[in-house]
């Protein structure tokens, strides 16, 4: 399939689209930080991820996988674009959700045929019925676009090794049409035909269960595991300090 991922120079959209590019769909990964696209187009990774050099340049001599800071050009072409750009939060402790209303106003703009909208981003429940309407205004859904919560789980330095092996796949999803389109972009995982240097060590990473929900299911799955493996982090240093006698008066 032909992918554009926006934010594509970002964490998560850098890793999305190297994977997919890597499962062999065609990407073109879009962002406004010059800096960053320049920087990929050479070959260069702006962030630290292990392998993701080699791989880089691997897609990018391939064909499968190029750089732009034009969305337009990155849109029409594509038949699912992923949102994966920053919600980072305000001083009220909400998320900023700007980029996110930005993309979707310019998406209603460029979209030229049917396309399939992914968000990756993480966002608050009630984002994607913000981007439905914004989308709506010009466009039909289920004509023009159908729309997707696909949170990721990645964790930094692993991000790859994440997106090809995964625990399990979580699809927010209301059409048929929607669900078998991203279900053929993930086969190749679904299917544990990846093959990678940094897989699993018996060679077979085996299918990966893809958990289908409503929208708003899938975004609670993602705040929920974030929320666990806070506290998990959090008991498990507090342990540790026990164990040491800190914080002992």
């Amino acid at each position: 399939m032909n992918v554009c991922v926006i934010g594509g120079a970002g964490y998560v959209g850098l890793i999305t689209g190297l994977g997919m590019a890597e499962i062999g769909h065609c990407v073109i990964s879009v962002d406004v930080d010059q800096d960053r696209i320049r920087k990929l187009q050479g070959g260069e990774s702006p962030i630290y991820e292990e392998g993701i050099e080699p791989l880089l340049r691997q897609n990018l001599d391939s064909g499968r996988l190029r750089f732009s800071t034009d969305l337009r050009e990155s849109v029409e072409p594509s038949d699912v674009v992923f949102i994966a750009v920053g919600t980072p939060s305000r001083e009220d402790g909400q998320a900023d959700l700007s980029q996110v209303i930005q993309v979707a106003e310019e998406l209603a703009r460029y979209m030229n045929g049917y396309k399939l909208i992914v968000i990756k981003s993480t966002v608050p429940v009630s984002t994607v019925e913000l981007v439905l309407s914004v989308l709506g205004r010009e466009k039909v859904e289920g004509r023009d676009f159908d729309i997707v919560a696909n949170p990721e789980f990645l964790r930094e330095g692993k991000g790859l090794y994440d997106f090809f092996y995964p625990d399990r796949i979580v699809v927010g999803v209301l059409s048929q049409r929607a669900r078998s389109t991203m279900r053929a972009l993930y086969e190749p995982v679904i299917e544990g035909r990846v093959s990678s240097e940094e897989g699993p060590q018996n060679g077979s990473s085996g299918p990966v269960p893809v958990v289908e929900t409503d929208l708003a299911s899938a975004q609670i799955i993602k705040y929920a595991s974030n929320a666990f493996l806070a506290t998990r982090i959090s008991l498990s240093m507090r342990s540790r300090a026990s164990a040491r006698g800190w914080g002992r008066t």
